[in-house]
């Protein structure tokens, strides 16, 4: 091979391994959400990203001679910060300024470090062999990843789609959606005992209680009595709501890791059952989270945006969603009054954005995680901004009465703009308090429901899994079975580092 050609065929490797991020994302869960105008968006920002690469190149690699591969190897790895960060964030429950301000440490000392060794030209040679060593790990995993474009290309291609993974058959979905029902809204508001437990605590009486089934009923909602959660911590009674099933399965269903659970599960898996059946019904899912679970765009979960920035949510926001980039997009969220900011909680916030826009005739499943009565406690019981300390039960009271308020208005609400929907609003655990957790006071949960007449053939939901079986039951004419019910109580076990859970009955919670 002459030199001419051995260039060329360096330069067509680095070209490749440059678009090694794109060829991960391009799976086959992506690619059958892309449309056409997607692709032409992709090309000009990868073509403005290597002007950049390349200005940067002669401007400071070339001039001190750092090795253009590396160069790529860390753009790659920008597509890896997010988890990165993550990792402090949420494996050692670091603050996220500190993991971030962590994250940009290790990655600049990673790109300035070369400077240090400008004259060991055993350096170099190191930093080329690590770049190339990362190449081929990386080409190598998508031969074998079940998710990836070459591992799928033969299904990719036929017009059927398949879905897998998920408790109920191909033969189910193919029937015809709930004609009563226009759009789900299924809304978590967290930490919400039932009104028995507020009575006990002193946080309602008898008249407020009557007052609040009257309009509960009056708007055709019903209050369902003796509802449990299926665990006491919202990462994981989440992530099994998500799953259609328990998330923790024997042989290891006493011991989980906090870095594989919700919300990390939303931003790296979209073969999530929950999504898959929406997918398959054409139906477009919003997430709608929090400071705590904030919403990462991605072709199959939508963020909610105004349409100023509706080209970066579809494509950018999904495909740069775990790069530096992301902090920009949470200023861009700022500017245009994304539903994950504002002055209201997560309740008003989409009233308020959203009774302003036009009805559009697309089908929507619309997943709210409402900060409830749960800390940080920010209210007074008239929704005031007022702060409580997260040891202070007068936060957890106040946070409480303003809930309530806030669930009425968002009923009064939909009322309007969406009255044929499907509603369910339920907590995704009970009270917790600080000083010693009783499970009977953690397991009970306020479980609200709003359903046409011709879904009362399904038996009535009572914890958070069964719910989300008894929804698309619902609304897709399905027949999933539903799940035994059990109760996980969350612990940690200092000793050995581990998340463990302790397996609870019915009986345990009365």
């Amino acid at each position: 091979m002459n030199i001419s050609a051995k260039l060329l065929s360096k330069y067509l490797f680095y070209l490749l391994c440059f678009f090694l991020p794109l060829i991960q994302y391009l799976n086959k869960n992506n690619l059958q959400e892309f449309i056409a105008e997607d692709i032409f968006y992709f090309i000009i920002s990868l073509f403005i990203l290597i002007i950049l690469l390349t200005v940067i190149y002669i401007y400071f690699f070339k001039k001190y001679n750092y090795p253009l591969i590396f160069l790529i190897l860390i753009f790659n790895i920008t597509f890896i910060f997010l988890p990165f960060r993550d990792f402090f964030l949420i494996n050692l429950s670091f603050p996220n300024y500190l993991s971030i301000f962590l994250s940009f440490l290790l990655y600049g000392f990673l790109i300035f470090s070369p400077y240090l060794f400008l004259k060991k030209k055993i350096f170099k040679d190191f930093l080329v062999r690590l770049s190339i060593a990362y190449f081929i790990i990386n080409f190598s995993i998508i031969f074998i990843d079940k998710n990836s474009l070459i591992y799928n290309f033969s299904e990719i291609i036929k017009e059927e789609v398949i879905v897998s993974d998920i408790p109920v058959s191909n033969n189910q979905l193919i029937k015809n959606n709930n004609t009563n029902i226009s759009n789900i809204y299924f809304i978590i508001v967290d930490a919400m005992v039932p009104f028995y437990l507020a009575k006990e605590f002193g946080i309602i009486n008898d008249d407020e209680i009557k007052k609040e089934l009257d309009f509960y009923k009056k708007n055709n909602f019903l209050y369902i009595e003796n509802s449990y959660a299926n665990y006491d911590t919202t990462q994981l009674a989440l992530a099994g709501i998500f799953s259609l099933d328990y998330f923790t399965k024997p042989p290891n269903e006493l011991t989980y890791k906090k870095s594989n659970v919700f919300p990390v599960i939303l931003y790296h898996n979209d073969n999530l059952p929950l999504l898959q059946v929406l997918k398959f019904k054409k139906i477009k899912f919003y997430y709608h989270g929090n400071s705590w679970g904030p919403c990462r765009q991605s072709l199959m979960v939508n963020c909610h945006f105004s349409k100023n920035v509706q080209i970066l949510n579809r494509v950018l926001l999904s495909f740069y969603s775990d790069t530096p980039f992301f902090f920009l997009t949470r200023i861009l969220k700022k500017i245009f009054k994304d539903l994950d900011q504002g002055e209201n909680r997560q309740l008003g916030n989409y009233q308020e954005s959203f009774s302003k826009k036009e009805n559009d005739n697309e089908k929507k499943f619309v997943f709210i995680h409402h900060y409830g009565s749960h800390t940080p406690y920010s209210r007074d019981e008239n929704c005031n901004k007022k702060k409580y300390a997260d040891d202070d039960f007068n936060g957890y009271k106040n946070s409480y009465r303003c809930t309530l308020k806030e669930i009425k208005n968002f009923i009064n609400f939909l009322n309007k703009s969406d009255p044929n929907s499907l509603v369910i609003m339920q907590a995704d655990h009970g009270y917790k308090a600080p000083e010693k957790k009783i499970i009977k006071h953690s397991a009970p949960i306020i479980n609200l429901m709003k359903y046409p007449e011709n879904c009362k053939k399904y038996e009535v939901p009572k914890s958070n899994i069964n719910s989300i079986i008894f929804t698309l039951n619902c609304a897709y004419n399905l027949d999933m079975e539903y799940k035994k019910f059990i109760f996980y109580e969350d612990g940690y076990d200092f000793p050995n580092a581990k998340f463990i859970l302790k397996k609870r009955s019915i009986s345990d919670l009365k």
